[in-house]
């Protein structure tokens, strides 16, 4: 029993400390403050290229920064496989893989493309002017 109780705190802990460390972040044209994990993880992993009636465009950051690798945990997955799945997804011609930026103005300038949605630190949220920060739920 004690151990189900600590896997749990583990488990919410775990969660909580990955998500303050990113910021997702959309192009304002979507008009939301918000997106619930499951539609951030379809969106993400490709399963979903519209969002809120408008087609998406994913940008990432580097695959061997923290952030990425926070991000990609909240979703469900890690740099290697993230990169592999887009892989079969664009040799099967079913989407084309995410932008990936290397720094937090270059994933904002990404983002304020049509239908951008991406994420950057947490610490570097106030650097993003122009694009709607979200809340995930």
């Amino acid at each position: 029993m004690n151990k189900l109780i600590l896997t749990a705190l583990a488990t919410i802990t775990f969660s909580t400390a990955a998500q303050a460390s990113f910021q997702v972040i959309a192009n304002s044209e979507f008009g939301k403050t918000s997106i619930s994990k499951s539609d951030l993880t379809n969106i993400f992993t490709g399963l979903t290229t519209s969002w809120g009636g408008k087609n998406v465009k994913v940008c990432v950051m580097e695959s061997s920064t923290g952030t990425a690798k926070a991000f990609l945990g909240a979703i469900g997955s890690e740099p290697g496989k993230f990169d592999q799945d887009w892989i079969k997804r664009e040799l099967s011609g079913q989407g084309t893989a995410p932008e990936s930026k290397s720094t937090t103005d270059a994933m904002v300038s990404c983002v304020k493309q049509s239908g951008g949605i991406g994420y950057i630190p947490a610490a570097d949220a106030g650097k993003a002017e122009g694009v709607s920060k979200l809340s995930v739920n």
